[in-house]
């Protein structure tokens, strides 16, 4: 029976449904589906926002470093997914999907978020962490965390 709820969410194409489906797919633990709804989202020029974020985080959850260009390609994608709170120090700050990006890939290479200053991250099963506790304390800290992360890949091309 969850094969075939899978099945079901994996092939429903319909935008408005995307994010529940995604959320289903994750609570079920269907892998191959939730990876296969997100790379569609993800490869889609016209997916919102909030798609792209619960995307980024699923691949996050459930891919392997060969999915990392998938999202890795988003790096750059400087759109805004809203104002977040964030604690050191405390104020609202613009979150980014490249915010989300550079989350969901670090734990997929081994490294630890709070290195990359993540100083607000929290957890949250069905997509690994609280979007809205990914958010850095300014432009600067951002900037940082993503020189990090090059010189990260730079010494870690097969990753």
């Amino acid at each position: 029976l969850k094969k075939m709820v899978g099945q079901w969410i994996a092939k429903d194409t319909t935008p408005s449904m995307t994010n529940q489906n995604l959320t289903l797919a994750a609570q079920l633990d269907l892998k191959s589906e939730t990876l296969a709804i997100a790379t569609r989202v993800l490869s889609s020029t016209d997916s919102p926002p909030g798609s792209k974020q619960i995307s980024i985080l699923m691949i996050g959850r459930f891919g392997d470093q060969g999915d990392l260009p998938l999202i890795e390609k988003l790096l750059q994608d400087q759109t805004s997914c809203g104002k977040v709170s964030v604690e050191q120090p405390p104020r609202q700050v613009d979150l980014q999907i490249r915010d989300i990006v550079l989350a969901a890939m670090l734990p997929m290479t081994g490294q630890n978020l709070h290195e990359y200053g993540y100083h607000s991250v929290q957890e949250f099963a069905p997509t690994v962490f609280q979007v809205g506790t990914l958010g850095f304390a300014d432009e600067e800290a951002r900037n940082l965390a993503l020189k990090k992360w090059r010189q990260w890949r730079a010494e870690h091309p097969d990753a």
